[in-house]
């Protein structure tokens, strides 16, 4: 593992052609530098991975714990969702 403080002296990766091209276009337009960019990209997957574990987490503890939805709840809420599904407009 880095020190926290090690990772903002220098990190380095490499990208595929395709997903280099696509990310310089994308410093481009927000007007920013590659070097900012990347500082956004990594700072942003590093909240999501971190929310998602958190939230698998949770999940297993829930299960663990036999929190799970009863047969009705789990039908209700499919139900719910296939209604919302049918009523968005299409090109949302």
């Amino acid at each position: 593992m880095h020190a926290a403080g090690a990772l903002d002296d220098c990190f380095k990766f490499s990208l595929k052609k395709s997903i280099a091209s696509r990310f310089d276009r994308l410093a481009e337009k927000r007007k920013l530098s590659t070097e900012e960019t990347a500082s956004l990209l990594r700072e942003e997957f590093v909240e999501r991975e971190e929310w998602q574990v958190a939230e698998i987490e949770a999940a297993v503890r829930e299960a663990n714990a036999g929190e799970f939805a009863s047969d009705d709840e789990a039908n209700a809420s499919s139900q719910n969702i296939s209604a919302n599904e049918l009523s968005a407009p299409l090109d949302a």
